[in-house]
């Protein structure tokens, strides 16, 4: 699967990485995330290039408490 994986990398259009960065850091989802009373699964790397992982979690428990979060290394 590496291999796959490494592929899609080499294949990702650039652009739709600047894309993600400016969206994590313009919009604000939080009154989104507050407003959710469902379940909430969330999954983090804690070397991940974009997110702060601590701050996320401590973010993410204060807006959805019912929110089940599982960190890990980083992405394989």
């Amino acid at each position: 699967h590496l291999a796959h994986d490494q592929a899609d990398l080499v294949l990702a259009d650039p652009r739709a990485g600047r894309e993600l960065a400016r969206d994590l850091l313009a919009i604000d989802r939080t009154p989104v995330i507050r407003g959710w009373k469902g379940p909430l699964a969330v999954i983090l790397a804690d070397h991940d290039a974009f997110v702060d992982t601590p701050r996320t979690v401590v973010a993410l428990t204060e807006a959805a408490p019912q929110s089940l979060i599982e960190r890990f290394l980083g992405w394989v």
